[in-house]
């Protein structure tokens, strides 16, 4: 797997980084409220499990893509694609730079 930001995507500074913790922190949020108006009892294992997983997520968020920002990596998908041998076997595709740290964040809506 390869790191790369979807054009657009920021990440650059901390203020970047907290933009998105936020955004998660407002799902977890709007979440719990949801499992509120039901009752924990009643809401189920998955919808309190994603609580969870949103909760431990946005959390650790901003690390990451600090992580991330501080990586060399392409700033976009044409760059990222420059990097890739291709071959008529798209089996035989590798990159052309060794690869370290990798993972693709999506850009979420209202951040």
């Amino acid at each position: 797997m390869r790191f790369f930001t979807v054009d657009g995507t920021k990440i650059g500074k901390p203020a970047d980084w907290l933009g998105y913790a936020k955004f998660w922190k407002l799902e977890r949020d709007e979440l719990g409220r949801a499992i509120d108006g039901v009752g924990w009892d009643y809401a189920g294992e998955e919808a309190i499990k994603r609580y969870r997983h949103m909760e431990s997520f946005a959390g650790k968020i901003a690390d990451v893509l600090a992580l991330f920002a501080d990586t060399v990596q392409p700033r976009t998908f044409e760059d990222f694609m420059g990097e890739l041998e291709v071959y008529p076997d798209p089996s035989r595709h590798v990159l052309r730079t060794p690869i370290t740290i990798t993972a693709t964040i999506l850009r979420t809506g209202g951040v």
